[in-house]
């Protein structure tokens, strides 16, 4: 029920699911009116009245918002505000739902609102919210305005196992909002089923920092008949971006205003934006007014947007239907099966520097030219893409006369440089369409080469490279030399790029140069794919320490392999632990212990990632 204040913090356990305030706000105590009940509301407004790290415990169960309070900040109604250091705990996000309404858009008010201070939330889902009167942030607000205008800690918070479904915003956000240098990461989470009426139908940050880890952001949808719509899942707005390990898809951006564009059907990038280990697919930019469909998968529009071991594929736009980029940095990707209705089917670059290394483009297509890539000049400003290490095969056109990768200028200078590269078996209503405008820079194997092409060193023009058909999964997917294929062992080691990073790896992480051929010399395959077994994977390990189902801060974990080499580290203030860099197929010995107690070591084998590896009393 309650708890009294401690030096370090308090702990308040919620027993009601009524939407009352606290009786005293301050004494320590949280309770409403009727002794022994304590509400999320009670807890909340005691914590923010309270010093100190506070917990709010928070069982199974729906709390529903029922004060009205539309527009204020502290509490006292509507979101819940949260203004000090708070842990909110649920129960889990399938059974602890805290709810602005009854049922979808129905609400006139967000869920939460975070003002100040370090926080987190854990085990809940936030649903039903909606700001309908133009404002922003369907589900949750983070602000750091009042903070900055009171000299007060920015609000950062971590979000872990927490499900941020079915709110609404007539402005940006539908799900969350971040904006004046606020800071979010979620964990182990699921965005999913919300609205904007602007700009990021999951997700949307401005001025502001978000990381997304084992996340999940699919089914959100931005839709303007005003004007643009950007980032049907993720939309920044300046600031940045961490995308780990976490799945962008199924979302949409559309507007259907007078010569509006819908930008970025999965991520929108007016930013920063680092994207690792993650896949975005099956995204859709739909722009029906007379404007343009950019980057069904993701638009760059300024700042820096890296994509690195990740699969970018089936989404779809007018153009470029993977991804838009003004100078985006992409390395061991997979980008398949894209659709450019227009022209641009895997990725189109404008008005900048794009770099291209150790990827595969298949399966994408479009209805013009640049099936696969697009480098395309409309203004004064050059455009350049460095193409290192690619695989460009298996991409379609149902055009004529529009080859796979195409180099074009309507204004400024357009280059796409291209070394030690594969492009093969790629068609349009003619036939074999391979590329048009490119330059080489060597060591490059071009089944189909126009007239005009001009060779350097190592090229060869006019013969299949024999690759075996595609295999591996996400962003592993590549398409190996066949045995004989004459692209095997083709690059000297030390000759252009190869031996040296980025390119001492493959797109899978196999380590460049080898000796595929046995000649005893190793040497590098050409395009993105070395043959050779993929090195034994990295992988997590994680889980939480607990007493009396209580986690245990500063408990120390340690892993062992069997040599005897080891690893340690502390407990998080909620008792998480996360070993990152394990070698998978290894057998390791794991235990914690704390100042109370020794817990018993385990034995593992670890294959895959491991996140629920918990220790308990």
């Amino acid at each position: 029920m309650l708890s009294a204040a401690a030096a370090f913090g308090a702990t308040f356990n919620v027993n009601s699911t009524a939407d009352l305030q606290d009786g005293n706000p301050g004494d320590g105590v949280c309770q409403t009116a009727t002794a022994g009940q304590c509400t999320l509301r009670a807890a909340i407004t005691e914590a923010n009245a309270l010093a100190g790290d506070d917990v709010i415990s928070l069982p199974a169960g729906t709390y529903q918002i029922a004060l009205v309070g539309f527009g204020e900040d502290a509490n006292a109604g509507g979101d819940f505000d949260i203004r000090s250091n708070i842990a909110v705990n649920g129960a889990g996000s399938g059974t602890t739902i805290i709810q602005a309404a009854g049922a979808f858009n129905s609400s006139i008010e967000r869920v939460m609102q975070f003002v100040t201070g370090t926080s987190s939330v854990t085990g809940v889902t936030m649903r039903f919210g909606g700001t309908p009167g133009g404002g922003s942030a369907g589900g949750i607000l983070a602000d750091g305005l009042f903070a900055t205008n009171n000299a007060l800690p920015l609000p950062s918070i971590t979000f872990n196992d927490v499900t941020v479904r079915d709110n609404t915003s007539s402005g940006p956000g539908g799900g969350v909002r971040l904006q004046n240098n606020a800071t979010a990461t979620f964990k182990n989470s699921l965005i999913t089923g919300n609205f904007a009426g602007s700009s990021g139908g999951g997700m949307d940050a401005s001025g502001s920092q978000l990381t997304l880890t084992n996340t999940i952001v699919s089914s959100n949808t931005v839709s303007s008949n005003t004007g643009n719509a950007a980032g049907g899942g993720v939309s920044m707005s300046t600031g940045g971006a961490f995308i780990n390990g976490s799945t962008i898809s199924n979302n949409t951006a559309s507007t259907t205003a007078a010569n509006a564009n819908a930008l970025g059907g999965g991520i929108y990038g007016n930013a920063s934006v680092s994207v690792n280990g993650s896949s975005i697919s099956g995204n859709t930019a739909n722009a029906t007014g007379g404007g343009q469909s950019l980057g069904g998968g993701i638009y760059e529009d300024v700042g820096i947007v890296s994509i690195s071991h990740s699969l970018v594929s089936a989404n779809t736009a007018s153009r470029a239907g993977g991804a838009y980029s003004v100078g985006m940095i992409i390395d061991r990707s997979a980008i398949l099966n894209n659709i450019g209705t227009v022209f641009g089917g895997g990725f189109v670059n404008a008005l900048s520097t794009a770099s291209i290394t150790n990827s595969t483009f298949y399966g994408n297509s479009s209805n013009g030219a640049g099936s696969a890539i697009v480098n395309i000049s409309p203004a004064v400003n050059p455009a350049v893409t460095n193409l290192k290490y690619v695989t460009v095969t298996g991409n379609t056109s149902t055009g004529s006369s529009a080859p796979a990768i195409l180099n074009a200028s309507s204004g400024g200078a357009a280059t796409i440089n291209m070394q030690a590269s594969i492009v093969s078996n790629n068609t349009d209503v003619g036939g074999e369409r391979d590329l048009a405008g490119v330059t080489s820079q060597g060591y490059n194997h071009i089944q189909a080469a126009p007239g005009g092409f001009t060779t350097a060193t190592g090229d060869v023009v006019g013969t299949d490279p024999n690759l075996a058909a595609a295999s591996g999964t996400g962003a592993d997917t590549v398409l190996l030399p066949a045995t004989g294929s004459p692209v095997i062992d083709a690059i000297p080691n030390g000759t252009a790029g190869c031996g040296n990073a980025p390119t001492n790896v493959d797109q899978r992480g196999v380590t460049r140069p080898t000796d595929s051929n046995g000649d005893t010399i190793a040497a590098c395959e050409k395009g993105a794919a070395e043959i050779a077994a993929p090195t034994a994977a990295r992988v997590s390990v994680s889980g939480r320490v607990t007493i009396n189902g209580n986690g245990i801060s500063g408990a120390t974990v340690t892993i062992m392999d069997a040599a005897g080499n080891r690893k340690s580290l502390r407990t998080n203030l909620f008792g998480y632990y996360r070993f990152d860099d394990i070698l998978s197929g290894t057998a390791y010995v794991i235990g914690a212990s704390d100042k109370r107690v020794v817990f018993d070591s385990r034995l593992i084998t670890v294959t895959d990632q491991i996140a629920d590896l918990n220790f308990s009393r």
